[in-house]
């Protein structure tokens, strides 16, 4: 097996030496932002994109691509008034991308990269547009996967709404739009950054003969890569144990204080498992400093932020005494977190777990988060629990 292994390993080498060739792993996108920023990053591109007042200066050539590619009987040739907004904000929610043209007709979409659905997202999403003469109702994922029964509840799909993924439909549409940008370099560049973006987060990269190579490779020696494959999530829970086991102990050793209550990651298949928790003696009953799984720690985004829950403190009061003192990146709230964000997404960071030096970075970068959110609760932990609701 060690030796199957060699093969491999040798495999990908050579293929990272001709992505370093081609200078692949430079990419504006990755080092300007987190890739798989929903809001900030992929939404905020594609909006630019379909805006006919778009910065692109390129008027409606990519809004008319999308809506030919998705074969829509819509009216956009009035470009004058056609509204198209990231973050159209409605009574009961926020649509990602919305689009609206002069005859009221409606294009939403709900972008998703590895975030979960909100309670009856996609339901209140579609009362909204139900109004109007002409709607679409779009679903983004990387897959195309559909939505979850509790966002969708009795919407049907193909009917009340459609799937789209990146790794098919936003792709095609991209490399469509590329014949548009030829004796544009900035755009045209720009646009095939994103493309190989796309490409990186659905797992298109890999050069074909590579994978053949690979596919022999495991052809000769199947017995040895059935055994990795079926071991191979036991490893990677591993490694997620060894990473906030890491983490709680760094965290440990900067606050040095028995007043402290530091818990880390048990296991990885819990549904919203507490993967570290720091909690002071000093502090107001019921207010944590974590990160948690959002859902379940291997799949889906972490939830890094402060518990303190509304049912046990005033959160109005609680919001504008922290709001200026933490990071804009601590821009979403909750029942239970008042301020949290979803930087951390395991799955996506695997791979880095498994590199020592990778792994550290990870675990300084996350302490740093913590610490400066330990030390903002320590500093107001008197007006915190000032505003605690009686019982």
């Amino acid at each position: 097996m060690k030796e199957f292994l060699k093969r491999i390993q040798l495999i990908l080498d050579k293929n990272e030496e001709i992505s370093k060739l081609k200078q692949e792993n430079f990419n504006l996108f990755s080092l300007l932002r987190n890739e798989s920023d929903e809001e900030k990053l992929h939404s905020t591109f594609i909006c630019e994109l379909l805006n006919p007042n778009g910065s692109h200066l390129l008027g409606d050539l990519f809004l008319k691509e999308f809506i030919d590619y998705l074969k829509l009987d819509f009216d956009f040739t009035n470009t004058n008034k056609i509204e198209v907004k990231k973050e159209k904000v409605f009574e009961n929610g926020r649509i990602d991308i919305f689009i609206k043209n002069s005859s009221d007709q409606i294009i939403v979409i709900e972008n998703k990269i590895y975030a979960v659905d909100q309670n009856k997202q996609l339901k209140r999403y579609h009362e909204f547009i139900n109004k109007s003469k002409m709607h679409k109702l779009f679903y983004l994922t990387l897959w195309g996967n559909e939505a979850q029964d509790s966002s969708k509840e009795t919407l049907k799909l193909d009917e009340d709404y459609f799937c789209l993924s990146y790794k098919d439909d936003i792709l095609t549409w991209l490399n469509n739009c590329l014949k548009y940008v030829v004796d544009y370099p900035i755009l045209r560049e720009t646009l095939k950054q994103y493309i190989f973006l796309i490409k990186k987060l659905t797992n298109q990269l890999n050069d074909k003969t590579m994978e053949n190579e690979i596919i022999q490779e495991i052809s000769n020696n199947y017995k040895a890569a059935k055994s990795i494959a079926n071991n191979l999530y036991k490893a990677e829970k591993e490694i997620v144990k060894i990473f906030f086991k890491e983490l709680g102990e760094s965290i440990t050793n900067e606050l040095n204080d028995d007043k402290w209550q530091i818990k880390t990651l048990e296991n990885a298949d819990i549904r919203y498992a507490n993967c570290i928790s720091i909690q002071s003696n000093d502090w107001p009953k019921d207010v944590i400093v974590k990160i948690q799984g959002e859902t379940y720690v291997m799949k889906n985004p972490c939830v890094t932020g402060v518990v303190i829950q509304n049912s046990f403190y005033n959160r109005e009061e609680i919001t504008k005494l922290l709001k200026d003192k933490l990071s804009n990146e601590f821009n979403k709230d909750s029942v239970y977190f008042p301020f949290y964000n979803q930087n951390l997404n395991i799955a996506s960071k695997i791979e880095d777990l498994f590199n020592l030096e990778k792994r550290g970075e990870l675990v300084l970068e996350n302490k740093e988060i913590l610490i400066n959110l330990v030390k903002i609760i320590d500093n107001n932990k008197n007006q915190i629990k000032a505003y605690a609701i009686s019982k």
